[in-house]
């Protein structure tokens, strides 16, 4: 026999009137009203009525509306520095894109970043570590960004010239935090540490680019108009070091699309440490002493010092320094350029001097321009008016197709 249930009995509820009303009646149980609808007759014809354009006006802002710069979109918006200051806007040059700011090579074995260890100028057959400085200006954050390394024999690269073969590096997956946050911003240490080759003699450059699948990279490397792509053509010679070899070397790589080749000089300073050193990337607010150091703050002035540019009967080299009296060489030494370079006078200031092989005579010409015995690292510094601090030697081709190409060159005492 089943167990009678201990709860107490629920109470029944009375029968609700509501629910025992039939449908389609009134609360009092008679039939619902249904009045007249006032709706079924047209309004009168207004003759003077007329159709609202605010459809049309809504289409025709909407197709006048100008498009968003990215940095105002909900998307990451990554680059890398070529110049203090640099905020991703491209085509840069100028100034020079070849100089940037933000990739640094460290020492391997040097311990934690530290800006007092990275070098200008590393050497052939040692290894360095590769760390690029990223940005994200975009009001989305950057996950699963990518960076990439190579580095390209010395030379003006372009992306479009085939005597440049780019040679991989390595690379590096990251993230970035958007604009309004303290990640938007880090140092990336690539994967793979660069071994110098041995017959660049050290004057190789640097590319490197980043990318994420919001913000992608279309490929191209090219520093001046992609604002992904960054470009580190830069080198240090210092003291008696002869210079002949390297422009030599720059010469012969001008390519026949080239239309000229443009050398100009700037000042050199030290960089301010103070905000590295805040964030724990410095161990002192200062930039070490000596030259050879990333910590190096190059001058946006850019003074004219000599061209080679390409007419119909072919290369000429032009002297553009200011106009000055002659001066005879110390000891009455006579400059003497590399073997086959030509010092012949042009027949007027604005002729120019034949050039056959540049390669071969631009050394000896830019000797003669300098007014120096010979093309020791400190005598080119002095010619140039430094007084102890380095100067900067830039060196810019541009070609049939409007592209630029540039390498820069530290010259200290």
């Amino acid at each position: 026999m089943a167990a009678k249930d201990p709860r107490p009995a629920k109470p029944s509820r009375p029968a609700s009137k509501k629910a025992a009303s039939v449908r389609g009646t009134n609360p009092e149980g008679g039939p619902d009203a249904h009045p007249p609808s006032h709706h079924g007759v047209l309004p009168p014809v207004d003759d003077g009525y007329e159709q609202s354009d605010t459809n049309e006006r809504i289409d025709r802002l909407g197709r006048e509306e100008r498009e968003r710069p990215r940095t105002q979109t909900l998307f990451p918006y990554l680059y890398v520095r070529a110049v203090p200051g640099d905020q991703g806007a491209r085509p840069l040059y100028p100034p020079e894109f070849w100089e940037s700011c933000d990739i640094h090579l460290v020492p391997v074995g040097s311990g934690p970043f530290d800006f007092a260890d990275s070098v200008l100028q590393p050497v052939a057959g040692q290894s360095y570590r590769v760390f690029v400085h990223v940005w994200n200006l975009g009001r989305l954050a950057a996950y699963g960004a990518r960076l990439k390394a190579w580095w390209i024999e010395p030379g003006f690269f372009t992306s479009h010239d085939p005597q440049y073969n780019p040679h991989f590096i390595g690379g590096a997956y990251f993230d970035l935090g958007d604009r309004d946050s303290s990640e938007s911003h880090r140092l990336v240490e690539v994967s793979k540490p660069w071994t110098v080759v041995m017959n660049h003699e050290a004057h190789e450059c640097l590319m490197v680019a980043v990318e994420c699948a919001t913000d992608p990279w279309d490929g191209k490397l090219n520093a001046n108009t992609h604002r992904h792509v960054a470009q580190r053509n830069l080198n240090l010679v210092a003291g008696t070091t002869n210079m002949a070899p390297l422009l030599s070397r720059l010469g012969a790589a001008v390519s026949r699309d080239a239309t000229d080749l443009l050398i100009r000089h700037s000042t050199v300073g030290r960089a301010d440490f103070s905000a590295a050193h805040d964030h724990g990337l410095a161990r002192t607010a200062d930039a070490p002493r000596g030259w050879n150091t990333s910590g190096l703050a190059f001058g946006r002035e850019s003074l004219p010092l000599a061209a080679v540019r390409r007419g119909r009967d072919g290369l000429r080299f032009f002297d553009l320094r200011p106009s000055q009296p002659a001066k005879p060489a110390p000891s009455g030494i006579v400059p003497t350029p590399p073997s086959g370079a030509s010092l012949a006078k042009p027949a007027s200031a604005n002729a120019g001097v034949p050039v056959k092989n540049l390669g071969r005579e631009l050394p000896g010409l830019l000797q003669q321009a300098l007014g120096t015995v010979d093309l020791s690292a400190k005598n080119v510094a002095k010619a140039l008016g430094s007084r102890g601090e380095p100067r900067l030697l830039r060196l810019s081709t541009t070609d049939s197709k409007g592209e630029h190409g540039g390498y820069s060159i530290v010259v200290a005492h």
